[in-house]
């Protein structure tokens, strides 16, 4: 499990109390998205239901912000 995730995991179990479930799931699908980015051809053309590319990382990422500003 990548750094980001553990440390937004124990953010979120922190603070689970205040945050909305709503932002829990937008948040927790982004650090999904991190963990799925991988610039490993291999990895990609092995498994590309799973593993991100750049573009395809970028795009989810603006997805997840214009969620979270709105």
């Amino acid at each position: 499990m990548s750094f980001l995730r553990l440390s937004f995991r124990g953010y979120i179990l922190k603070n689970s109390k205040t945050k909305s479930d709503c932002l829990f799931l937008i948040l927790d699908e982004f650090f999904g998205d991190v963990d799925a980015y991988t610039e490993d051809e291999g990895l990609l053309a092995e498994n590309s239901d799973f593993y991100l590319n750049e573009n395809m990382f970028r795009e989810r990422a603006k997805n997840i912000l214009n969620r979270l500003v709105c």
